[in-house]
């Protein structure tokens, strides 16, 4: 607990907050120094790459600068003759220079540029075809000079090649083309340039012809591919051609570099083929000196924060002392010490506090002094009272009078201190109880009501709960409740209602009852209807009373009433009327539904019999039935038709059951009358 109040201390959040603001400060800075030191490196790498790069194009030029070096001795060491004795070709070309050793063969051919003799490794050959269908016919024409194919071609075995084109002059004039071919299989381009071999394994170098054609590439797959075709390459690509560099002649030279999301990638061209060297390195590689050094930066740097913010920690625990101070003293003072004095604890703005809070506490200690002498008084008046009386502040109680205690069994220590729902049987209620209260209140008034309540021993009793507040003003200032046990009150009170509303022979509806059932339909039409109601008349019920008595005459009406409730629904409702006059309600039944019902009571009351001293005793019934109508426009009329078809059936022989004409329409004339009828 004291360390969890230490870290909720005001000094020691402070003190956090110095710590993580230099933490922040000193983050921020590392992320801004990384950033500008990681763009430094990027663009020194780009540099050096592009360096790499030109380096790497230049010793191509000088490459192949030597192989045309190498044809143009060759071919001026050729006879025109050697056209027309092709057998004298391999001992004119036994000491070939020395650069034309990489090439994989020499072809002869005629000014117009048909072939006549291929020479390679297995001697002079006899050759067909022309120069003109190579790949580099367009650039190789007679009298051009050196050339150098800016296209693939395909020998017979499928493999790409590049022809290097020389023309064979002599005192008449160009009379032949020597042609050099080099396979880009055999003799990769890039295996002998300087600086390849100090390239690393994730380093990649890509030489390509003007249009963008792979010339050179570690994976032979990849021969004769666009270069945007290559992933490492895409948007390096991308960006040279939509700069509008793509193709460019022969003689150009240029370097360029850019730094992608994962790689630093360099071009330098050869001006003499037009070609172009593309270095390629990963990011990472260029950013790895860095990423170690920022661990070790980043660790001191967190040190130097943590070393600060314990030094602003120790600062701020040197400032806050006072306050320290004054928070022992006010703890003091809250426990009741009276040698605690707040006011001797420091000057300046916590001194200031230290008085505010003296003040303070000197006012809170006469309020309590007096609202304790109210509350003793208000004890005595409570403990003087006939009824329970409680006060609560804040929805608790504070007091409760011994009354309070023994009606809800339960002793004191047990209510003091408690929510206010302590005393309720349901949660429910109580949240119900706070509205009522505060709209009682605000209108000025008491609240009374009467509520369920559970004892101490679990025993539940209705109760009857008045409050008034203390202070209509302050609503804090608490209530005043009184609490009476009204269970048997509420008892009684229920007994009345149902006696008033009952027969007390038949325990069924009584008129009252019956009547108030009767308008309550009558009130809920149309959605009421339909509804009907059977009239009921005892026959030969007189006889009984007049020869057995009044007590057998109950007997009768008792077994009546068994009957009737017994043939119809739970819903529906039974009442005695008066003497042997029975009525029945049926909602949601129309006549013809009625009527059947009311043949099964007839039935039923004739089949009923009550042996009274040694005598088989029963009635009859006739019944009369009228369904609720809009033209009845009032319950009365409603029961009147009833009435009058009870009266109709009786008069036809009794024992039957007679259903109500439908009423005629207000306003309509006699001959409509009498159609209705």
């Amino acid at each position: 607990m004291r360390a969890l109040a230490s870290w909720r201390s005001l000094h020691t959040r402070v003190g956090l907050l110095v710590v993580l603001a230099a933490l922040c400060g000193i983050a921020a800075g590392v992320w801004e120094s990384d950033a500008q030191l990681s763009q430094a490196l990027l663009d020194q790498a780009r540099q050096s790459q592009q360096a790499r790069a030109e380096r790497l194009a230049a010793h191509l030029g000088r490459e192949l600068a030597r192989l045309q070096a190498g044809l143009l001795e060759l071919a001026d060491d050729q006879q025109r003759g050697l056209l027309s004795q092709p057998e004298r070709a391999p001992a004119a070309v036994a000491h070939r220079p020395a650069a034309l050793a990489t090439l994989d063969s020499l072809l002869l051919a005629e000014r117009d540029g048909r072939v006549r003799l291929r020479i390679d490794a297995t001697g002079a050959h006899a050759a067909g075809g022309s120069v003109a269908e190579a790949a580099s016919a367009s650039q190789a024409q007679p009298g051009a000079g050196a050339l150098i194919s800016d296209l693939l071609i395909e020998s017979t075995d499928g493999h790409p090649l590049v022809e290097f084109v020389q023309d064979l002059r002599d005192a008449q004039g160009v009379w032949g083309l020597l042609v050099g071919r080099l396979s880009l299989v055999d003799h990769g381009l890039a295996a002998g340039l300087e600086d390849a071999a100090s390239l690393s394994e994730r380093d990649l170098l890509v030489i390509s012809d003007r249009r963008g054609r792979i010339l050179a590439h570690p994976a032979r797959a990849r021969l004769k591919v666009d270069l945007s075709g290559e992933r490492r390459l895409a948007s390096a690509v991308a960006e040279w051609r939509k700069s509008g560099a793509q193709p460019a002649a022969a003689g150009s030279s240029a370097t360029q570099g850019w730094v992608g999301d994962e790689d630093v990638v360099a071009m330098a061209a050869e001006p003499l083929s037009g070609w172009r060297v593309w270095l390629v390195s990963p990011r990472s590689d260029v950013l790895a000196p860095l990423d170690r050094a920022r661990l070790g930066v980043s660790a001191r740097l967190l040190l130097w924060g943590l070393a600060l913010g314990g030094l602003g920690v120790a600062a701020m625990a040197w400032m806050f002392r006072p306050l320290r101070m004054l928070e022992r003293q006010a703890r003091r003072l809250l426990a009741g010490d009276p040698g605690a004095d707040v006011s001797l604890t420091s000057h300046g703005e916590v001194g200031q506090l230290a008085r505010i809070l003296h003040h303070v506490w000197a006012e809170r200690t006469q309020a309590e002094g007096f609202n304790n002498s109210l509350l003793k008084k208000l004890g005595s008046v409570m403990a003087a009272a006939p009824v329970g009386l409680a006060f609560t502040r804040q929805q608790r109680y504070e007091l409760v009078s011994v009354e309070f205690c023994q009606l809800m069994a339960r002793p004191e220590a047990d209510l003091l201190g408690q929510p206010g729902q302590t005393i309720f049987a349901s949660a429910d209620d109580y949240t119900a109880l706070g509205p009522l209260v505060r709209a009682a209140f605000e209108a000025g008034q008491p609240y009374r009501g009467d509520w369920k309540l559970r004892r101490g021993d679990g025993v539940e009793f209705w109760g009857r709960l008045q409050a008034r507040p203390v202070d209509s003003q302050d609503p804090g200032s608490g209530t005043i409740w009184s609490l009476e046990d009204v269970s048997e009150l509420l008892l009684l009170h229920r007994q009345l209602e149902h006696a008033a509303v009952h027969d007390p022979l038949t325990g069924i509806y009584n008129r009252k009852g019956f009547e108030q059932v009767l308008a309550s339909i009558y009130a809920g039409q149309p959605h009421s209807r339909p509804a009907t109601v059977l009239m009921i008349d005892l026959d030969k019920f007189k006889p009984i009373n007049d020869s057995a008595g009044h007590a057998a005459g109950d007997a009768v009406l008792q077994a009546v009433t068994r009957a009737l409730v017994t043939h119809v629904r739970l819903g529906d409702t039974v009442a005695r009327l008066g003497g042997d006059e029975f009525a029945v309600i049926l909602p949601s039944c129309p006549a013809d539904g009625a009527h059947q019902v009311a043949e099964k009571l007839v039935q039923a009351v004739t089949e009923q019999r009550v042996h009274w001293e040694g005598r088989s005793l029963g009635v009859g019934a006739s019944i009369g039935v009228a369904e609720l109508q809009a033209e009845h426009d009032c319950p009365s009329a409603w029961l009147a038709d009833a009435d009058a078809a009870c009266y109709e059936a009786k008069r036809q022989g009794r024992g039957t059951v007679r259903v109500a004409p439908v009423r005629p329409l207000a306003g309509a004339s006699q001959r409509q009358q009498a159609l209705a009828a």
